[in-house]
């Protein structure tokens, strides 16, 4: 620190550090008690300064701190700012969101549109295509291909088929069976179903018995097969599935039921069905655990021959 003071008193020159030295010689004695109070409040003058120097570098360094933390905020400041979108941007953003969104929503209706054109259109389609099927199905009068003795099938013991299905007894027979047909699945190929009335009763819910017409006989058997399997679950007696003959072929369905019945009473088979094969009666057999297999023609010339030389020994 520099010692020099700032004003210098023309007598004190040579006095300057020998103030407070109890070795003053006996000139400065002679001075006099003002000189010395000159003395010691010009040394409390120096004193003072030193500390004020003191206090001015510390003020300067805790201003130069203050500049350095205000430019540090001016920087994280603008920095934020850079960093921030400015108003013109978040605009110019929100216009284009807003333009693509117009737009995707104008192709979503577009898509709309065509997808239910296409839709409207597919549809159409497959309902024409569904109405055709339909009446090139339904005949519009009776004809040899679809409501034939080979096309029937004759359904007996509707009362308890009625009980099976749980149908009320003033439903109409038709629907009973249409019910039992859909059951198996076998609903959308019958072309005319005929209620059998019994005798002394003029109401179609009091038919016993009904023929069944199909499309084919190949759809005809194959309905007759899923009834059966679905009887045979419920253990349903008492209803029965036949095959229909032309009337002059009825004859000779009954006497081979009679067949049947005589083998069957006999042990020789467990089972037997009368089928219409090719429009004519044919006399089907089975054992226990085996599939129906057609009668061998000596054994039903044997047995017919029998009924011939005995007709009571067998009760139809």
């Amino acid at each position: 620190m520099d010692k020099t003071p700032p004003w210098k008193p023309p007598y004190c020159r040579n006095l300057y550090g020998k103030r407070n030295r109890e070795d003053r010689t006996p000139e400065d004695k002679a001075k006099g008690p003002g000189y010395e109070d000159l003395l010691t409040v010009y040394s409390l003058l120096q004193t003072t300064q030193g500390q004020l120097m003191e206090i001015r570098a510390k003020l300067a360094d805790i201003e130069k701190k203050m500049i350095e933390g205000l430019t540090s905020v001016e920087e994280k400041v603008r920095n934020q700012e850079e960093s921030t979108p400015k108003k013109e941007d978040l605009q110019k953003d929100v216009m284009n969101l807003t333009k693509e969104l117009a737009n995707t929503t104008e192709k979503i209706n577009q898509m709309e549109k065509t997808t239910k054109e296409e839709l409207q259109a597919f549809f159409e389609e497959k309902i024409k295509s569904a109405v055709d099927t339909i009446v090139s199905r339904t005949p519009t009068q009776p004809s040899a291909s679809t409501e034939s003795a080979e096309t029937g099938l004759f359904i007996t013991g509707l009362k308890a088929l009625r009980k099976l299905l749980k149908i009320s007894e003033e439903k109409d027979p038709c629907d009973v069976i249409h019910l039992a047909l859909k059951n198996v699945e076998a609903a959308p190929y019958y072309t005319k179903i005929v209620p059998i009335l019994s005798s002394g009763s003029n109401r179609r819910c009091d038919a016993v018995s009904a023929i069944v017409y199909f499309t084919s006989a190949f759809h005809r058997r194959w309905a007759s097969g899923e009834l059966r399997r679905m009887l045979a679950n419920q253990n349903a007696k008492l209803i029965g599935i036949r095959d229909v003959f032309e009337k002059n072929l009825m004859e000779e369905s009954r006497n081979l039921t009679r067949v049947g019945f005589h083998l069957k009473a006999a042990r020789a088979i467990d089972r037997f069905r009368v089928v219409n094969k090719r429009n004519l009666p044919v006399l089907l057999v089975a054992k226990k655990g085996e599939r129906y297999q057609e009668i061998a023609k000596e054994l039903l010339e044997a047995v017919k021959r029998s009924f011939v030389e005995d007709e009571g020994n067998v009760t139809v």
